[in-house]
Protein backbone atom coordinates (compact mmCIF):
# COMPACT_ATOMS: atom_id res chain seq x y z
CA UNK A 1 0.00 0.00 0.00
CA UNK A 2 1.39 3.41 -0.92
CA UNK A 3 1.24 5.97 1.87
CA UNK A 4 1.12 9.33 0.08
CA UNK A 5 1.89 11.10 3.37
CA UNK A 6 5.38 9.66 3.35
CA UNK A 7 8.02 12.28 2.52
CA UNK A 8 9.22 10.20 -0.48
CA UNK A 9 6.21 8.15 -1.66
CA UNK A 10 8.04 7.09 -4.83
CA UNK A 11 10.45 4.92 -2.80
CA UNK A 12 9.78 1.34 -1.64
CA UNK A 13 8.27 0.82 1.80
CA UNK A 14 10.36 -2.31 2.36
CA UNK A 15 13.52 -3.70 0.80
CA UNK A 16 13.04 -6.57 -1.63
CA UNK A 17 14.48 -9.83 -0.39
CA UNK A 18 16.73 -10.68 -3.31
CA UNK A 19 20.24 -12.08 -3.62
CA UNK A 20 22.78 -10.09 -5.66
CA UNK A 21 22.73 -12.73 -8.40
CA UNK A 22 18.90 -12.90 -8.56
CA UNK A 23 18.82 -9.10 -8.69
CA UNK A 24 21.25 -8.80 -11.60
CA UNK A 25 19.67 -11.74 -13.44
CA UNK A 26 16.17 -10.23 -13.13
CA UNK A 27 17.36 -6.83 -14.39
CA UNK A 28 19.17 -8.55 -17.28
CA UNK A 29 15.98 -10.50 -18.14
CA UNK A 30 13.83 -7.34 -18.19
CA UNK A 31 16.31 -5.52 -20.41
CA UNK A 32 16.55 -8.51 -22.77
CA UNK A 33 12.77 -8.62 -22.97
CA UNK A 34 12.58 -4.85 -23.58
CA UNK A 35 14.99 -5.04 -26.53
CA UNK A 36 13.85 -8.32 -28.11
CA UNK A 37 14.25 -9.22 -30.96
CA UNK A 38 17.05 -6.68 -31.34
CA UNK A 39 20.75 -7.38 -31.32
CA UNK A 40 21.61 -6.07 -27.86
CA UNK A 41 23.64 -8.63 -25.96
CA UNK A 42 23.03 -8.26 -22.20
CA UNK A 43 25.56 -9.73 -19.74
CA UNK A 44 25.83 -9.49 -15.99
CA UNK A 45 28.98 -9.01 -13.90
CA UNK A 46 31.18 -7.50 -16.62
CA UNK A 47 34.59 -5.82 -16.38
CA UNK A 48 34.55 -2.91 -18.82
CA UNK A 49 37.75 -1.10 -19.84
CA UNK A 50 37.75 2.68 -19.73
CA UNK A 51 39.96 5.72 -19.37
CA UNK A 52 41.81 5.40 -16.10
CA UNK A 53 41.30 1.64 -15.67
CA UNK A 54 38.67 -1.07 -15.61
CA UNK A 55 35.15 -0.81 -14.18
CA UNK A 56 33.16 -3.66 -12.66
CA UNK A 57 29.63 -3.17 -14.00
CA UNK A 58 26.59 -5.16 -12.83
CA UNK A 59 24.93 -5.44 -16.27
CA UNK A 60 26.22 -4.31 -19.68
CA UNK A 61 24.34 -4.26 -22.97
CA UNK A 62 26.25 -4.06 -26.26
CA UNK A 63 25.07 -3.78 -29.84
CA UNK A 64 26.95 -3.47 -33.16
CA UNK A 65 25.63 -1.12 -35.82
CA UNK A 66 26.45 -0.45 -39.45
CA UNK A 67 30.11 -1.27 -39.96
CA UNK A 68 31.07 -2.18 -36.42
CA UNK A 69 30.01 0.91 -34.46
CA UNK A 70 29.39 -0.16 -30.85
CA UNK A 71 26.51 0.95 -28.64
CA UNK A 72 27.13 0.26 -24.93
CA UNK A 73 24.63 0.57 -22.05
CA UNK A 74 25.80 0.43 -18.42
CA UNK A 75 23.51 -0.75 -15.62
CA UNK A 76 24.21 -0.59 -11.90
CA UNK A 77 22.15 -2.59 -9.38
CA UNK A 78 22.35 -0.96 -5.94
CA UNK A 79 21.28 -3.37 -3.19
CA UNK A 80 21.60 -0.89 -0.35
CA UNK A 81 19.70 0.08 2.78
CA UNK A 82 20.11 3.79 2.10
CA UNK A 83 18.66 5.87 -0.69
CA UNK A 84 20.81 6.49 -3.76
CA UNK A 85 22.03 10.09 -3.70
CA UNK A 86 23.16 12.60 -6.34
CA UNK A 87 26.84 11.59 -5.98
CA UNK A 88 26.05 8.08 -7.25
CA UNK A 89 24.41 9.61 -10.35
CA UNK A 90 27.43 11.85 -10.95
CA UNK A 91 29.79 8.86 -10.58
CA UNK A 92 27.69 6.84 -13.06
CA UNK A 93 27.76 9.76 -15.51
CA UNK A 94 31.55 9.71 -15.28
CA UNK A 95 31.64 5.94 -15.90
CA UNK A 96 29.51 6.44 -19.01
CA UNK A 97 32.00 9.01 -20.32
CA UNK A 98 35.10 7.02 -19.38
CA UNK A 99 33.84 3.86 -21.11
CA UNK A 100 32.36 5.65 -24.16
CA UNK A 101 28.92 4.29 -23.25
CA UNK A 102 25.67 5.69 -24.59
CA UNK A 103 23.02 5.09 -21.93
CA UNK A 104 22.88 4.30 -18.26
CA UNK A 105 20.51 2.75 -15.75
CA UNK A 106 20.61 2.62 -11.98
CA UNK A 107 18.31 0.18 -10.19
CA UNK A 108 17.95 0.51 -6.40
CA UNK A 109 16.25 -1.67 -3.79
CA UNK A 110 16.05 1.27 -1.36
CA UNK A 111 15.01 4.07 -3.71
CA UNK A 112 16.42 7.47 -4.58
CA UNK A 113 16.70 10.89 -3.03
CA UNK A 114 14.80 13.56 -4.98
CA UNK A 115 18.08 15.27 -5.97
CA UNK A 116 19.36 12.00 -7.44
CA UNK A 117 16.27 11.59 -9.62
CA UNK A 118 16.56 15.21 -10.79
CA UNK A 119 20.26 14.79 -11.64
CA UNK A 120 19.59 11.48 -13.43
CA UNK A 121 16.77 12.96 -15.50
CA UNK A 122 19.04 15.83 -16.53
CA UNK A 123 21.90 13.43 -17.41
CA UNK A 124 19.64 10.98 -19.30
CA UNK A 125 20.17 8.15 -16.79
CA UNK A 126 17.20 5.93 -15.98
CA UNK A 127 16.45 5.45 -12.28
CA UNK A 128 14.38 2.45 -11.22
CA UNK A 129 13.31 1.17 -7.83
CA UNK A 130 13.45 -2.62 -7.57
CA UNK A 131 10.69 -4.09 -5.40
CA UNK A 132 8.99 -7.26 -4.29
CA UNK A 133 6.13 -7.84 -6.75
CA UNK A 134 3.56 -7.86 -3.94
CA UNK A 135 4.44 -4.21 -3.28
CA UNK A 136 2.13 -3.41 -6.23
CA UNK A 137 -0.87 -4.59 -4.21
CA UNK A 138 -2.90 -1.74 -2.75
CA UNK A 139 -6.16 -1.64 -0.83
CA UNK A 140 -8.50 1.16 0.17
CA UNK A 141 -9.41 -0.31 3.53
CA UNK A 142 -8.93 1.11 6.99
CA UNK A 143 -6.46 -0.56 9.32
CA UNK A 144 -3.43 -2.67 8.58
CA UNK A 145 -2.58 -3.60 4.98
CA UNK A 146 -3.77 -6.95 3.65
CA UNK A 147 -1.79 -9.50 1.69
CA UNK A 148 -2.70 -10.11 -1.97
CA UNK A 149 -5.22 -12.87 -2.66
CA UNK A 150 -3.96 -16.17 -4.07
CA UNK A 151 -6.28 -15.86 -7.08
CA UNK A 152 -4.45 -12.71 -8.28
CA UNK A 153 -0.80 -13.67 -8.73
CA UNK A 154 1.75 -10.88 -8.68
CA UNK A 155 5.21 -11.14 -10.25
CA UNK A 156 8.04 -12.09 -7.95
CA UNK A 157 9.73 -8.72 -8.62
CA UNK A 158 8.70 -5.40 -10.13
CA UNK A 159 10.37 -2.05 -10.70
CA UNK A 160 9.32 1.54 -11.26
CA UNK A 161 11.04 3.75 -13.83
CA UNK A 162 11.13 7.27 -12.39
CA UNK A 163 11.86 10.72 -13.73
CA UNK A 164 11.05 14.30 -12.89
CA UNK A 165 8.34 15.87 -15.00
CA UNK A 166 8.42 19.33 -13.48
CA UNK A 167 9.70 21.15 -10.43
CA UNK A 168 7.77 19.05 -7.94
CA UNK A 169 6.48 16.04 -9.87
CA UNK A 170 8.05 12.61 -10.12
CA UNK A 171 6.49 10.17 -12.57
CA UNK A 172 6.60 6.40 -12.08
CA UNK A 173 6.10 3.74 -14.76
CA UNK A 174 5.70 0.08 -13.85
CA UNK A 175 8.22 -2.47 -15.10
CA UNK A 176 7.65 -6.21 -14.76
CA UNK A 177 7.67 -9.22 -17.06
CA UNK A 178 4.09 -8.32 -18.07
CA UNK A 179 4.70 -4.54 -18.39
CA UNK A 180 7.98 -3.90 -20.17
CA UNK A 181 6.91 -1.04 -22.47
CA UNK A 182 8.36 1.83 -20.43
CA UNK A 183 11.84 0.26 -20.60
CA UNK A 184 11.50 -0.28 -24.36
CA UNK A 185 10.43 3.34 -24.91
CA UNK A 186 13.21 4.72 -22.74
CA UNK A 187 15.87 2.74 -24.63
CA UNK A 188 14.50 3.80 -28.03
CA UNK A 189 14.64 7.53 -27.19
CA UNK A 190 18.39 7.80 -27.86
CA UNK A 191 19.01 4.64 -29.88
CA UNK A 192 16.78 5.05 -32.96
CA UNK A 193 18.15 1.83 -34.48
CA UNK A 194 16.08 -0.12 -31.93
CA UNK A 195 12.89 1.39 -33.34
CA UNK A 196 13.84 0.44 -36.91
CA UNK A 197 13.99 -3.28 -36.30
Amino acid sequence: MTDLRRPEPWNPRELAEVTPREYEDQVCAWLSQATAPNRIDWKSRVVTPGRGGNYEIDVVGEMSLLRGAQIRILVECKRWRRRVDRDVILAHTQKLRNTASHKGFIFSTSGFQRGAIEAATEAGIATLTFEDGNARYETRSMGSPHEPSDWRPFPRYAAYLMSTTGKSTISRSLVSSEYIGSLTEWLREDIPQLAQE
